[in-house]
C-alpha cells in the first residue's frame, strides 16, 4: 500500500473538479463567441448577396469572397450505403480505401463488442488489417 492520504486524494479531486469547471465555463464562452462570429459571417454573406457582390476587400481587415459548395450526406439506409460502397469499389481499391472510412469511435465500439462476444465463446477475436490494441487506463468522473 502507499502512503497517500485521504486529504491528498480530496485535494487532487478538488483540483480536478475545479479545472473541469473552469474548462466548461470557458467552453461555454467560446461556443457563444463562435455563434456570434457565425452570425456575423452570415450577415456579411447576406449583405454581399443583397448588393450583388461576390467579393469585398477592406483595407487593414482582409477580404471575403462568396463561394459555392455542393454538399452530400452519407446515406443512412443500408441499401443506399451498399450502393455507395459498390460504386466506390467499382472505381478501384485506391478509391474505395481512400474514401470509405470508419469512424475511430465506431471502430473501437465494434472491436470491443466483438472481443466481448469472443470471450463469451472462449475464443480470441482478431480484426484483420488492424494492429493489436493498446491499453490505457483512464479516469471516469461523474458528478
Amino acid at each position: 500500500m502507499s502512503d497517500i492520504t485521504v486529504v491528498q486524494l480530496d485535494e487532487q479531486m478538488k483540483k480536478m473538479v475545479d479545472a473541469r469547471n473552469e474548462y466548461d465555463a470557458k467552453k461555454l464562452i467560446s461556443n457563444e463567441a463562435d455563434a456570434i462570429a457565425q452570425a456575423e459571417k452570415s450577415n456579411m454573406l447576406a449583405l454581399l448577396q443583397k448588393c450583388g457582390k461576390t467579393s469585398y476587400s477592406a483595407t487593414g481587415l482582409g477580404s471575403v469572397s462568396v463561394i459555392e459548395l455542393l454538399k452530400v450526406k452519407m446515406p443512412s439506409d443500408f441499401t443506399e450505403k451498399k450502393k455507395l460502397l459498390d460504386h466506390l469499389a467499382a472505381e478501384g481499391d485506391d478509391v474505395l480505401l481512400n474514401y470509405f472510412t470508419v469512424n475511430y469511435n465506431s471502430l473501437n465500439s465494434y472491436y470491443n463488442t466483438k472481443v466481448t462476444e469472443a470471450l463469451e465463446l472462449g475464443i480470441i477475436f482478431d480484426l484483420p488489417g488492424v494492429d493489436l490494441p493498446t491499453s490505457e487506463q483512464q479516469l471516469r468522473y461523474r458528478r
